[in-house]
């Protein structure tokens, strides 16, 4: 399964393709989308038609106001899924190939950075 993203969706106006997705999320988007083979669009409204541009970002933030008490976005989930993943030590080349980040400059200038805790984990793990 890929799931592309058109590039007029998209910041850099490039179009996306995840050409890896979790076993289990592709299970759920296949059942969703056999459901509603007639659509071009993988979430559709109420007619089968594609949503607005901004329902999602805006759904999210009406819910999150309500019951977090703060409006989050799409970009917030991003940046902390991406955080979490760096945290980890996982590959910036990876996470990027995942999330759609295109620049390694820009990526690593956001997301890699040295804590007390990654320096303590190089310690340990070289026996310094």
């Amino acid at each position: 399964m890929k799931i592309t993203i058109e590039a007029e969706h998209r910041k850099n106006k490039n179009p996306f393709i995840l050409k890896s997705i979790d076993k289990s999320l592709a299970r759920v988007i296949e059942h969703y989308y056999k459901e509603n083979e007639d659509s071009i669009w993988l979430f559709t409204n109420s007619r089968k038609n594609k949503h607005c541009d901004d329902c999602y970002r805006q759904y999210l933030a009406k819910i999150s106001q309500k019951v977090l008490g703060k409006r989050l976005t799409p970009h917030m989930f991003r940046h902390s899924i991406v955080t979490e993943l760096s945290d980890m030590g996982l590959s910036p080349k990876n996470i990027m190939a995942i999330t759609g980040h295109v620049d390694l400059k820009v990526f690593l200038k956001h997301y890699d950075h040295s804590t007390e805790e990654g320096r303590e984990k190089v310690l340990a793990k070289t026996n310094v």
